[in-house]
């Protein structure tokens, strides 16, 4: 007899005997990355840095090599936020080409929402091999039928 300890521990981390479905997973992601653009902001950071370290834990390799494919448009994101975002300058002394207080705000908030997806991401890809990804996809996309899309067509150009 497992504890509830050992049940939640098997189903989200280590057991191969205890799974959900593909679909179930890959839509917990999205649940995720959703639930991220509505959190304030301690509760975001709380939520951001347990994740990151779930996944480091769960899935470095995987964690590593997304942050490192990443890692420019992370760059990228920060800046367009600190230099586009109107608000009170950083620097006096640069006047107008130092980044605002604001738009490193939003930066920072939007680079952790990021962080989130990509180490929620990364347990996912590790924990799901190919064929699952695809079988997993297949309930998600029937959904899009109505739109004109083809579930079908659409899992073929992922093979």
């Amino acid at each position: 007899m497992l504890t509830a300890a050992q049940y939640w521990a098997a189903v989200f981390f280590w057991s191969d005997r205890l799974q959900f479905h593909p679909a179930a997973q890959i839509l917990t992601w999205c649940l995720l990355v959703a639930s991220m653009q509505v959190l304030t902001l301690g509760t975001l950071f709380a939520t951001a840095g347990l994740v990151l370290l779930c996944a480091f834990v769960i899935s470095r390799h995987k964690l590593i090599q997304l942050l490192r494919r990443t890692r420019w448009i992370m760059l990228s994101l920060l800046l367009i936020y600190a230099y586009s975002t109107p608000g009170q300058a950083l620097s006096d002394m640069l006047g107008m080409f130092s980044p605002s207080r604001e738009g490193l705000t939003d930066g920072v908030l939007q680079l952790s929402r990021l962080l989130a997806a990509l180490a929620g991401l990364a347990i996912l890809l590790d924990r799901l091999h190919r064929q699952q990804l695809i079988a997993g996809s297949i309930p998600c996309l029937r959904h899009c039928n109505g739109w004109g899309c083809r579930a079908n067509g659409l899992r073929c150009g992922w093979l």
